[in-house]
């Protein structure tokens, strides 16, 4: 069952154009999949989810240079029931404090990143218990995917404070939000801001803090610099509207993050 969302989940990646790799901060990020039945073996940046399915027990799995790899990631997982992995850093090297570690139990993995000073552990499930990869392919999907919400005229009111009602069950960073108006007549504007907090009945705190203005139905409303653009896990959003000219049909709002 696990390999057939791996295909499929997969597949949705290469349909978005995730399967090849995009711009992420200083480094950029791949969403590949590969799985490995012989050691020893390199990781490259062609790869995010690495599956060990060798027999050997103390196979290598070697790390690229971690001063070159800033902000990379690996979540490397056994999946061989007999097999194990020594994952191995370059030269000096460190995984957290560890010069190497050891992979030995069937479905075991762990999730590491590049700080440029050294590979640090995400997650591992010999110390925080095995979740599997497919609830951290999930959430991957989850990520990639915009958060839209849609907002019908008679919520756009000024001074309404409108809840948009997503729990978001994990942390990530907004990139664009791109605002849509549905037409009705004569030139829209509405102006908004955007906010996200642990309570909808709270003060929250906003992505922007300058009110943001739309003013066409002809062409999307990109808004690409924030205030507090980083979303903690268990956030809820709102917004609230602060003026409004002509009102149109609708307002949709797409939020695109990683």
């Amino acid at each position: 069952m696990k390999k057939i969302l791996f295909i499929l989940l997969f597949g949705l990646f290469a349909t978005l154009g995730y399967s090849q790799c995009a711009s992420d901060s200083m480094k950029v990020k791949c969403f590949g999949f590969k799985t490995y039945t012989s050691q020893p073996q390199t990781l490259s940046d062609s790869m995010m989810y690495v599956a060990i399915n060798w027999s050997d027990a103390g196979g290598v799995l070697n790390l690229p240079a971690v001063n070159a790899n800033k902000g990379r990631e690996y979540f490397i997982e056994l999946i061989h029931a007999t097999g194990s992995v020594v994952i191995t850093p370059n030269g000096s090297d460190k995984i957290g404090d560890s010069s190497t570690i050891t992979l030995a139990t069937k479905d075991s993995y762990i999730h590491i990143k590049s700080n440029n000073a050294k590979w640090i552990v995400l997650s591992d499930s010999r110390t925080s218990g095995s979740v599997g990869a497919t609830e951290y392919i999930q959430d991957i999907v989850q990520k990639i995917l915009p958060i839209t919400f849609s907002v019908d005229s008679s919520k756009i009111t000024t001074n309404l404070k409108v809840s948009l009602d997503p729990y978001v069950g994990y942390s990530f960073t907004i990139d664009t939000i791109a605002v849509i108006l549905g037409q009705m007549t004569g030139s829209p504007s509405v102006t908004f801001k955007l906010w996200y907090g642990a309570d909808f009945s709270a003060a929250g705190t906003a992505v922007i803090t300058s009110p943001s203005e739309c003013t066409s139905y002809s062409t999307t409303t990109l808004i690409t610099s924030f205030n507090n653009a980083v979303i903690p896990k268990g956030s809820n959003f709102w917004i609230t509207i602060t003026a409004v000219g002509t009102l149109p049909s609708n307002m949709t709002i797409k939020i695109i993050r990683h």
